[in-house]
């Protein structure tokens, strides 16, 4: 793709400053090539910029000015995300079925569908108009996905999942696999069936190899636009609401209930103690490895294991920090008596 500075200028609703050069792809300041935008997102990284080999820049309307040509926007990083979108490669492939894909009977398929080599779709499936099935998918019996959503290769969704619209679904990822139940019967493990199913909303993304599970009754569910990393575990029963961001390696515990606009961070996790099930309120956060064991108010913020209130974690930190100071203070004292 190539676009003058002047038509990305007025695309992000921001100013050009210097020559109207063609740009011919986004890059980071160490990678910069002749042709290239690079972003610098504040004072500091602009002399980078300058030393490299770009040919322009993106940075605030309060930056100073450059030898360089400047695009001008009042929030840089956002702009710049618009600019990946804009060059991003879409990868998208025509409308039609794969002579390889199998379709099972009674599925329904909107306007516009793509399937892809090899694919499996299970009896009584509807995929959306302009959903996109890539090669190697395994759909199974009953399943809906929304319109224009797309699911990557090796990407297995067991019966009767329902996936929302524009939803977007990376490589390995599992959804509907049974919910890790079991009853002791004497000194064995029996398994209690898993008949629920899993309900994913709209504009939802979910990250290469992620698992969600299928409840064991109802649905574990997913809300509108909530965002999922990469290797995150989403144990049956739980319910996770709009807007939240689950980072990478971390894991929900089955039946936890989890309010809109939630934040967990890498490597956190929330488990039910026996006979209770977590809840955590609207617009908490969960800071990285962080591990609940109990409810979180709305708007909280924790840290550490057992998680509790960030403020007395810090200081649960800085206490534990002090211990070989006072281990030498101590020995000290006994020498002297």
């Amino acid at each position: 793709m190539r676009k003058t500075l002047s038509e990305l200028a007025d695309m992000l609703e921001g100013r050009l400053e210097g020559e109207d050069l063609t740009v011919t792809g986004l890059s980071s300041i160490e990678d910069a090539f002749p042709g290239a935008l690079v972003w610098a997102e504040d004072e500091k990284k602009l002399p980078l910029a300058e030393a490299g080999r770009a040919s322009a820049i993106v940075v605030s309307m309060e930056t100073r000015n450059s030898r360089k040509a400047l695009v001008r926007v009042k929030d840089p990083r956002r702009a710049f995300a618009k600019l990946l979108r804009l060059f991003s490669p879409t990868g998208e492939t025509g409308p039609g079925i794969h002579p390889s894909a199998v379709i099972g009977e009674n599925a329904t398929l909107g306007k516009d569908v793509s399937i892809g080599a090899s694919a499996v779709l299970g009896e009584g499936v509807r995929i959306g108009d302009r959903a996109r099935i890539m090669p190697l998918v395994y759909v199974g019996n009953n399943v809906e996905i929304g319109a224009e959503s797309t699911i990557y290769p090796n990407v297995t969704i067991m019966d009767d999942s329902r996936i929302g619209r524009r939803a977007v679904i990376h490589s390995g990822v599992v959804i509907g696999a049974d919910g890790f139940g079991f009853e002791k019967d004497g000194s064995r493990h029996a398994k209690i069936p898993q008949i629920g199913n899993v309900a994913i909303g709209d504009d939802v993304e979910i990250g290469a190899n992620t698992c969600i599970d299928r409840a064991t009754v109802g649905s574990t569910k997913i809300g509108n636009r909530t965002k999922i990393d990469n290797l995150v575990m989403i144990a049956h029963n739980v319910r996770i609401g709009d807007d939240c961001v689950i980072v990478s390696q971390s894991g929900i515990a089955g039946s936890t209930t989890m309010g809109d606009r939630v934040t967990v961070a890498a490597q956190s996790g929330a488990a039910s103690p026996i006979g209770k099930h977590v809840i955590i309120g609207h617009d908490a956060v969960l800071a990285g490895r962080s591990g609940v064991i109990k409810d979180v108010p709305a708007g909280a913020i924790v840290s550490g294991f057992p998680a509790k209130p960030h403020r007395e974690a810090l200081k649960d930190l800085a206490y534990i920090s002090r211990i070989p100071d006072l281990e030498k203070r101590i020995k000290a004292l006994e020498e002297i008596l």
